[in-house]
């Protein structure tokens, strides 16, 4: 089954690059809200080679050539083979499908796993800018910078005075600088809770 699939991803990439069909589908999902989304397959792919032995000498499914070398690489799944957990050691970004999904539909890629750039739908890319501007004009108010290291944080209004602050989270690495931040943030708190 597994052999099948394989033929049949390298045909639809060998038709489209031939001019007799459409560029090949990626199924994928939003990695914010999970919302089924569809790619393309980048132009810049000029083939489909089988049974590809990489640079480290792996041997992979199918790898998706561009610029004369690997630039992705797929793998067919037959059932639950895998974890989706394990990210496979490869030296180059990958997608899994499942060896049915691409004998019933060869041309529409429904992804399981992925390594690719996280492509994030249209709504999402507006909430998540909608939230940055809420944040800098936040930390323009309260005078803070934002941080420069790993965080997440969100906007929020204080239950007391309705006065505009932002959550930060982080992780160990960042810790002394949260502390400096949370002061900052319970000094806002204190002040309001002073008037």
């Amino acid at each position: 089954m597994d052999g099948q699939a394989k033929r049949l991803v390298q045909r639809a990439v060998l038709d489209w690059k031939a001019g007799d069909v459409g560029a090949p589908i990626l199924h994928r999902h939003c990695p914010t809200c999970h919302t089924a989304m569809t790619q393309k397959v980048p132009e810049k792919v000029e083939t489909a080679v089988l049974d590809q032995t990489l640079d480290d000498g792996q041997v992979v499914d199918i790898a998706l050539i561009a610029g004369g070398k690997p630039a992705a690489i797929i793998l067919i799944a037959v059932d639950y083979d895998f974890f989706l957990d394990d990210d496979p050691d490869v030296p180059v970004p990958f997608i899994r499908l499942y060896a049915e999904s691409v004998i019933e539909k060869p041309r529409h890629w429904h992804v399981i796993q992925d390594s690719f750039k996280p492509f994030t739908c249209q709504a999402c890319r507006r909430y998540l800018s909608a939230m940055q501007a809420e944040v800098q004009r936040i930390a323009r108010q309260l005078q803070m910078a934002l941080p420069v290291s790993y965080y997440r944080y969100a906007p929020y209004a204080c239950w007391r005075c309705g006065g505009a602050f932002f959550g930060l989270v982080c992780g160990p690495d960042t810790a002394a600088a949260f502390q400096q931040d949370l002061m900052i943030i319970a000094a806002h708190l204190a002040d309001v809770t002073a008037a």
